[in-house]
């Protein structure tokens, strides 16, 4: 018997730095509660464990797999770019804990076909701003809620006529303005 114990405390000891999946948070439903109708992404994505400015970037593919880059929700293609904090972030002249740096900065979602936000209403919770981008034929802007979901909508069409006014440009997922104060001790 007393062989047994000390083979179960043995594989016990050993499996114990084995790297355990992150879990659901029972939380995470209400990370992006102004997620519009139709595009309720978050909720059952695969990637809803990953949190960015916590999340390192080491632990993205394990937590996706290796065919991550590519998504498909609710019949719809995405091309899914995960962007992360670099070196010597700052803002207002206050450098960012050195902590950061490798973190998932944010998930972002580009439609591989067009999808027309044209006729969408965005509630009160969503502040526009727009984006202007030298190397972009078309410039865009940004509905942002302060939970992190911003949506990246078209404000003219290209030249060549691949993108019209009101297509939605990508989707992204970032830290809530709670979460980004905590963690780089900006406003």
């Amino acid at each position: 018997m007393m062989r047994i114990v000390l083979i179960l405390v043995f594989l016990l000891v050993e499996d114990s730095s084995a790297r355990i999946r992150p879990q659901a948070n029972p939380h995470n439903s209400g990370d992006y509660p102004n997620e519009l109708p139709g595009f309720e992404l978050f909720k059952d994505a695969p990637w809803k464990t990953i949190r960015p400015f916590e999340t390192a970037r080491e632990d993205v593919p394990w937590i996706l797999g290796d065919s991550y880059l590519d998504y498909n929700w609710n019949g719809v293609d995405w091309h899914m770019v995960i962007f992360y904090l670099g070196e010597n972030g700052s803002c207002n002249d206050r450098h960012w804990p050195d902590s950061l740096t490798g973190k998932v900065a944010s998930i972002t979602l580009f439609p591989k076909s067009r999808i027309d936000f044209s006729e969408k209403a965005f509630p009160k919770a969503f502040k526009k701003s727009s984006v202007w981008a030298s190397h972009a034929d078309v410039q865009w802007d940004a509905y942002s809620d302060i939970n992190g979901l911003t949506y990246e909508v078209y404000r003219g069409s290209s030249s060549d006529g691949k993108i019209y006014e009101g297509d939605l440009r990508a989707i992204s997922y970032g830290p809530s303005e709670k979460i980004y104060k905590e963690k780089t001790g900006c406003d």
